[in-house]
């Protein structure tokens, strides 16, 4: 990495985040949590707060593919306090859309449907179309995640 090369450790932990969420898209879960793990530490140490807070919303996207419920809402939770402190609030209408996935797999849909239906508005109120349309997308699949076969959180 060039970056990681050149001494640039505030580059490396932009790069490490944004490998990761290829490896993830790749479908190589293990390597996609090794590259955030490893950006979440340097972005922790360098003080980089947004760069946390991204780290722990991908993170918590990764915990949630791999059924971990709980990994996840604390990696949601924990990016949401972050940027409610920075007050970015369009970049925390993120984690505010993955709480309502966390809790359909946890087994709690009244509170699911109802922080999915606070997301999309608060999508709505900052300008965040393509938030609004993952709302919409996600509201009528969340039933699906609580009775998939297997298990809670399958699809």
């Amino acid at each position: 990495m060039i970056s990681r090369g050149l001494g640039d450790e505030a580059g490396t932990a932009f790069a490490l985040r944004y490998l990761g969420l290829v490896a993830s898209a790749q479908a190589e879960y293990e390597r996609a949590s090794t590259l955030l793990e490893e950006s979440l530490a340097l972005s922790r140490r360098l003080g980089m707060s947004i760069d946390v807070a991204h780290a722990l919303m991908y993170l918590g996207d990764l915990r949630l593919h791999g059924h971990d419920t709980e990994r996840a809402r604390a990696f949601f939770e924990e990016s949401g306090v972050l940027l409610a402190q920075l007050q970015n609030k369009t970049v925390l209408s993120y984690p505010l859309r993955g709480s309502p996935c966390w809790r359909a797999c946890a087994g709690d849909m009244p509170l699911a449907v109802r922080l999915c239906l606070e997301s999309l508005e608060h999508n709505r109120e900052v300008g965040e179309y393509q938030g609004v349309a993952a709302c919409m997308v996600g509201l009528p699949a969340l039933p699906r995640r609580r009775r998939s076969s297997g298990g809670p959180c399958n699809s």
